[in-house]
């Protein structure tokens, strides 16, 4: 079990004890397990919302990767650019000034390396 799980199946059960004491008034004892009739299918919820978080993180880590490529694709866009104009003899801006006047491009930057990060930071928190 992962720690991810550990912390999503705390989660349920404390509001499973929380809702059950609400309306009973009775709160079970904090050392004893849950029974197996009520921990079977906290379990088994627990498995259906880490199987949804881990298709969620794929996701995440493929629009990271699109982010990340079309960033770099838009930099060489920019060097191109600016290689061709220099090179026919005009005038142009440095790739680094035009890239700072684009203020999307930095933006884009910042947040696929702090969502590589983060994802990373998952990814090291979720080993057993």
């Amino acid at each position: 079990m992962t720690a991810s799980e550990q912390n999503v199946r705390a989660v349920v059960v404390d509001a499973l004890v929380g809702m059950v004491s609400g309306v009973t008034g009775m709160v079970p004892p904090t050392d004893t397990p849950l029974p197996d009739f009520i921990q079977g299918p906290v379990d088994r919820a627990v498995s259906k919302i880490e199987v949804a978080r881990a298709a969620d993180k794929a996701r995440i880590a493929a629009l990271v990767e699109a982010l990340e490529s079309m960033t770099c694709a838009y930099r060489m866009a920019i060097q191109a650019g600016h290689a061709r104009i220099t090179a026919l003899g005009g005038d142009c801006d440095s790739v680094d000034q035009m890239l700072a006047d684009f203020p999307d491009y930095g933006r884009s930057v910042e947040l696929y390396k702090s969502c590589r990060a983060a994802l990373a930071k998952q990814g090291k928190e979720q080993t057993p």
